[in-house]
């Protein structure tokens, strides 16, 4: 799996926007960036071993500075740790797009609501690459949920054009990345404002 810069550099390259993300190795650069973003602020380990970061309590949200130490020092002290991760809270609906590549038929797309939805629920859609706009629309509508994004019963409606975006550069980046076999975006956290990847792995 890439590391967390490479991570970055790829989805740069193919325009495909993540949640401003820093990476730090001591407390003092931590602190400083925290002074450019403000609070509260989400702090993640850095580790491409660790697949789901979550499940080992490497995701912390840090509201001030005493947390922002102690939160650093946990973090920090993971085993084949490369950094902490430091990025601005987001709030959103969580969604989650993917790509694996398949033997036969090469790079097939996924789309789906995030966090738990996505194990309980099982709402996913599928797409062989390439696709256009109008198939990664259709892929957004398909899964049950889709009313939430919508703006079901007054909630705040996401911004769905950004979405088929990032679908249509991550089908580019399938074609064209031939070495690449696996993308997990997950999640992706988007309201009326934008839509952001706040954690990727690339295999």
């Amino acid at each position: 799996m890439l590391d967390f810069l490479a991570t970055k550099k790829i989805l740069e390259k193919y325009n495909l926007p993540m949640v401003e993300s820093f990476l730090v190795e001591n407390f003092e650069e931590a602190e400083k960036i925290t002074k450019k973003i403000g609070w509260p602020i989400i702090m993640k380990i850095s580790n491409p071993k660790i697949i789901h970061k979550t499940d080992v309590g490497g995701v912390i949200k840090i509201k001030d500075t005493k947390e922002l130490k102690s939160g650093f020092n946990k973090l920090n002290s993971v085993s084949g740790n490369q950094g902490v991760i430091i990025q601005p809270f987001v709030s959103g609906v969580e969604i989650i797009i993917g790509m694996k590549r398949d033997t036969q038929f090469g790079p097939v797309l996924m789309f789906g609501m995030g966090g738990i939805f996505v194990e309980l629920l099982k709402d996913i859609s599928f797409r062989l690459a390439p696709i256009n706009s109008r198939e990664a629309k259709k892929m957004i509508q398909e899964i049950k949920l889709y009313p939430i994004l919508n703006g079901y019963r007054g909630q705040e409606k996401v911004k769905i054009d950004l979405l088929v975006e990032i679908l249509i550069n991550l089908s580019k980046l399938s074609l064209a990345e031939k070495q690449i076999s696996q993308i997990d975006f997950n999640p992706i956290l988007a309201n009326s404002k934008g839509a952001w990847i706040a954690d990727a792995k690339v295999v």
